[in-house]
């Protein structure tokens, strides 16, 4: 990469300098796939969006394009503020700018799977989430990081994150706008041009994700104490997710839940939460009332929730996501004794549980017009693995977990009809290996989600040619089967996974968390939910804003989104290219032969490999989109 034509950067250090220091600030334009930390001093600019003297962009109809503005000073400079001006069209790309923050990496070795990958991390500061320079949730849109203070003490770096928007439908063509950099009473403006290609990418997201929240702040409010208030924060994380092409939920019992009635003691009928209750009311519980849940979920179903009425602005609007989760409570992780002492059967109540909801869940769905929607349930989470002793006879761990999951997947089968709610499978195991024996579960699960590493590409094109209705996912694991997720990495290790998706014919990924930190005060500083993990940032995708005051900043009242969070886009949205060159071309063919170029393997077919099996360069990354957008734009006509 060369780095940024020197002229301009005189002009812009002569332009701007600091309160009565005389020290003037630098520049460099990045894509959005470097990471420079904090300190890190040879920083170039990326020649796939900065020309020497201007800003590039290329998008689509319905895309976010993204760039980084990255800041250089030698002595400190104060008051800096950074706008993007309206481009010369008659509709608005929206942009959206964003401070980025620096984490101290504490423990970013990354030891999960093969323990590869990860960026140099001792005593460095890499930047994670992204704070709005302006507060995106508040009428006024007050200053949130605008303003802000480099101070090369601290680090002679400081980016700044720039998502441009273009709406769907947007007239072919180049605008221009300009980027400005402010600072003590003096402005340099950096040129901008973004070529709008003659299509748009499809409101329907073709590549699923799904992640968890396991809470929105520790002191927020609960939909048990305050529902209104709860999902007036709740909204805001599932807009920002849909915007980027995921659904993020809370997980069972911390969001809207369905009730069931009951009759206590003094022959009151009560009306109980399943899943407080969870096991200890099974013989009493059949749920019956689903005004809450579809009261609040039902804004996300019907695609009501991504209104501009409602306030978003974004990708697939009016849109809802093509699957959701039932809400029956995860009741199983890793096995329990309930499984012992009754063999692997369920016993007449736990039956008629899942059996009875499921079947007034299916007749609410159905008189809400949502049965179009794919439903799955989340009930177990890593309760099998490897292959026990036994396991040709049926007296096998396994043997007995995976009867409990057959005879919960009947009982829903039999309230709600087969293939309308599928119970979802996690596992570090490669289902393969069941074959032939009493633990072999590919008759019984619809919803397949191993870890990437466990996903047996061979095995899974075998049972999608059989099963074709049926939903492949994968969760996380690391290189070189899939992309690291940690926060000291690239931007290139997630995009892989949407783009891992479509090499490999998979439905989507699945993340096990989307916010759940260890130091819930301290989630910006560690993202992590543990204190032992060496995954910096597992079980953190997503920022609550609440937060912001703890380093420095004025709260705001919704998520705060991450660089990581922009890197998982940009794979959702190079997905849809693919997807819409195959539309166009009537085959997968050409798209495939584009995506072999930049990824050679992946999930069980990097078996062996000691490094990642796609490319490292972020041109090639580029190149791929480029020609994808060539090759739609020759079918178009």
């Amino acid at each position: 990469m060369k780095r940024i034509h020197a002229g301009w950067c005189m002009l812009l250090t002569a332009a701007i300098v600091a309160h009565g220091q005389g020290a003037g600030l630098e520049f460099r334009v990045l894509d959005d796939i470097a990471k420079p930390t904090k300190d890190q001093a040879d920083v170039q600019s990326s020649p796939t969006v900065f020309d020497g003297v201007k800003i590039v962009l290329k998008g689509a109809g319905n895309e976010v394009v993204a760039f980084q503005l990255l800041l250089q000073a030698k002595e400190k400079v104060t008051g800096i503020n950074v706008r993007m001006a309206p481009f010369d069209s008659k509709i608005q790309p929206q942009c959206e700018l964003f401070l980025e923050f620096y984490q101290k990496i504490l423990r970013g070795g990354y030891g999960w799977g093969t323990g590869r990958g990860a960026l140099p991390w001792q005593n460095k500061r890499y930047p994670d989430p992204l704070i709005p320079l302006v507060d995106p949730y508040a009428p006024a849109h007050g200053e949130i990081a605008q303003g802000f203070t480099l101070d090369p003490t601290n680090g002679p770096n400081q980016g700044v994150w720039v998502d441009v928007f273009i709406p769907k439908d947007f007239p072919a063509g180049s605008y221009k706008s300009v980027l400005s950099v402010e600072a003590a009473g003096t402005k340099r403006e950096i040129p901008v041009s973004l070529q709008v290609y003659n299509f748009s990418l499809p409101d329907e997201t073709h590549c699923d994700c799904y992640g968890e929240l396991y809470g929105l702040d520790s002191d927020e409010k609960k939909f048990k104490d305050d529902p209104e208030g709860a999902w007036a924060l709740y909204r805001r994380f599932i807009q920002m997710g849909h915007a980027h092409r995921f659904l993020p939920l809370l997980v069972s019992g911390s969001g809207p839940a369905p009730y069931a009635r009951t009759v206590n003691t003094n022959g009151v009928q009560e009306r109980l939460s399943a899943f407080q209750q969870k096991l200890i009311l099974k013989d009493k519980l059949t749920w019956v009332d689903f005004d809450q849940w579809g009261k609040y979920y039902g804004e996300v179903l019907d695609g009501t929730l991504f209104t501009r009425e409602q306030g978003y602005a974004g990708p697939c609007e009016k849109t809802p996501p093509s699957f959701f989760q039932a809400p029956f409570p995860e009741l199983w992780s890793g096995g329990c004794g309930y499984m012992k002492e009754n063999g692997g059967a369920l016993d007449d109540p736990m039956r008629r549980f899942y059996a009875n909801s499921a079947s007034n869940f299916w007749n609410y769905v159905q008189s809400r017009k949502w049965d179009q929607t794919r439903f799955f349930c989340y009930i177990f989470d890593e309760c099998d693995g490897g292959v026990d002793k036994g396991a040709e006879t049926g007296k096998s761990r396994n043997a007995q977990v995976h009867r409990t999951m057959k005879d919960v997947q009947d009982a829903i089968d039999q309230g709600a009809g087969p293939g309308r709610i599928n119970m979802m499978w996690t596992s570090h195991t490669r289902p393969g290996l069941w074959v032939g024996t009493s633990d072999d579960i590919s008759d019984i699960i619809r919803w397949w989600v191993p870890n990437a590493a466990a996903y047996d590409v061979d095995f899974f094109r075998n049972l999608r040619a059989r099963k074709s209705s049926e939903t492949f996912w994968f969760y996380h694991d690391g290189q070189p089967a899939i992309g690291n997720h940690s926060v000291n990495e690239t931007g290139i290790d997630l995009m892989t996974w949407g783009l891992m998706c479509w090499k490999y014919k998979v439905n989507g990924s699945f993340w096990w968390s989307m916010l759940n930190s260890w130091r819930p005060q301290h989630i910006f500083e560690d993202p992590c939910y543990s204190d032992g993990d060496d995954r910096w940032g597992n079980g953190t995708l997503v920022y609550p804003g609440k937060r912001l005051a703890v380093v420095g900043f004025k709260a705001i009242d919704g998520p705060v989104a991450s660089f990581r969070m922009k890197s998982f886009r940009r794979g959702q949205q190079d997905y849809e290219y693919l997807w819409l060159l195959s539309q166009r071309k009537g085959s997968t063919i050409e798209a495939d032969a584009l995506l072999d170029k930049v990824i050679q393997a992946g999930l069980s077919k990097a078996d062996g490999l000691k490094t990642p099996g796609w490319s490292q360069d972020p041109a090639d990354w580029y190149k791929l989109r480029a020609d994808a957008a060539v090759a739609i734009t020759a079918a178009v006509h």
